[in-house]
């Protein structure tokens, strides 16, 4: 039989210095000292920090992108906290190519209806042109807009928030821009015109939600979103 008094005067273990790790081992007692990085982590030069902002799917990009033309919501509503780079990057990167394209080809056509086939080359400026103008306009406007709401109004949009809402914002101009090589100004413009109205409409409805508690500086920042908008327009 068990004598209780054998284990009198005896101290209990003390356990206190044990961490939880030491004891949360698989069944191999294999452990790692090296923990594992979870996605997205990492310093900001590093490619897998950005991997949370491409975590996307294609049901989500193309939520995304037919909330540009049909915007009954607020973008910000749309991603859900979940901004991604996906959308700014190939969006941008795809309208830089379309407008040096269209472009050139309006070119040749022109070239071909007055029998200047011959004389006719490609113009590599309008490659050039377009990748700053657009590379600018959907990095650097962004950053500016963070500022002004973060800084100016207090409000909560997040820089990548911004990111994404501009990159988005260019697809109207995508299909507009495979228009312009009709070879017909008045058309060219009202294309171009619908899809400026468009992209105004999608970051008015997006960001008025956002600003209305600051409605005069608010609106000070959202005219001149629109009107940088606009200039772009002009621009392609």
């Amino acid at each position: 039989t068990f004598d209780s008094s054998e284990t009198e005067g005896v101290p209990a273990p003390d356990f206190g210095d044990v961490e939880m790790n030491d004891v949360s081992g698989d069944s191999n007692g294999d452990k790692s000292d090296k923990p594992k990085r979870a996605p997205g982590e990492g310093k900001i030069w590093q490619l897998s920090y950005y991997q949370q902002y491409c975590d996307v799917d294609t049901l989500d990009v193309a939520k995304r992108i037919g909330s540009t033309f049909a915007p009954i919501k607020s973008f910000f509503e749309i991603i859900d906290g979940n901004p991604d780079l996906y959308g700014w990057f190939w969006i941008a990167t795809t309208l830089i190519f379309v407008v040096a394209a269209a472009g050139n080809f309006a070119s040749y056509l022109t070239y071909s209806m007055n029998d200047r086939e011959n004389d006719w080359a490609f113009d590599f400026a309008k490659l050039g042109f377009g990748a700053m103008t657009i590379y600018l306009y959907v990095t650097v406007i962004p950053v500016l807009v963070f500022v002004a709401l973060k800084l100016w109004l207090e409000l909560k949009p997040t820089l990548m928030d911004n990111f994404c809402i501009y990159g988005y914002s260019l697809f109207p101009y995508i299909p507009a821009a495979t228009v312009m090589v009709i070879p017909i100004e008045y058309i060219r413009w009202a294309v171009m015109i619908i899809a400026c109205l468009l992209v105004t409409i999608f970051l008015i409805r997006s960001y008025v939600p956002e600003i209305k508690s600051r409605p005069m500086e608010g609106g000070v920042t959202l005219v001149i979103m629109v009107l940088l908008n606009i200039l772009l327009a002009l621009v392609l």
